[in-house]
């Protein structure tokens, strides 16, 4: 069984999970094992859950879970931590150095993805407050070049009349 929580401003939250009950995610939710600023938090593996004290806390919620070892992988990207993955068994279980390497690399590429996908939903916040600055613009253009285009055909039309070139060119005068 498998789970990914994140690091949000108020804290933890679990985002995805397989074979978790809600139970279980509410009961854990804000458990975090590193300093939210730790650049290089180290993997915590569990091989037994009951001989390990700091989950003396959760030792009701992983019994009624039936969870006998996990592992908290850190999920960093770029020295920022983000979050954590985390793995179940069913019961005590000691790590092998393949399952190690495999989970770390697991971590690494969520965390990869995870980054991916904020950095395009900047973009495409970026990318919507220009939409409306270019609206804007386009927008605050139009009121005063409506009069300057008028003023400009009609000073064409008349450009033997002094009074409307005078009255025409006072008008593109304040509109520029």
């Amino acid at each position: 069984r498998s789970a990914i929580l994140l690091l949000e401003r108020g804290g933890a939250r679990f985002v995805a999970s397989r074979g978790i009950s809600a139970p279980y995610r509410k009961a854990a939710e804000g458990h975090f094992p590193w300093d939210f600023d730790d650049p290089a938090p180290e993997p915590i593996y569990v091989a037994d859950v009951d001989q390990e004290q700091a989950l003396v806390p959760l030792r009701s919620v992983l019994k009624m879970e039936q969870i006998g070892s996990l592992a908290f992988i850190p999920l960093v990207y770029r020295a920022r931590l983000v979050g954590k993955f985390m793995l179940y068994f069913d019961r005590p279980h000691a790590f092998a150095p393949e399952q190690v390497v495999l989970a770390t690399l697991v971590a690494d590429l969520v965390a990869f993805a995870l980054e991916r996908d904020r950095l395009y939903a900047v973009l495409q916040e970026t990318d919507r407050r220009k939409d409306t600055f270019l609206a804007t613009l386009a927008h605050e253009l139009r009121n005063p070049l409506a009069p300057v285009t008028t003023a400009l055909a009609l000073m064409g039309e008349h450009l033997d009349d002094p009074d409307c070139l005078r009255k025409n060119h006072a008008i593109v005068e304040r509109s520029i």
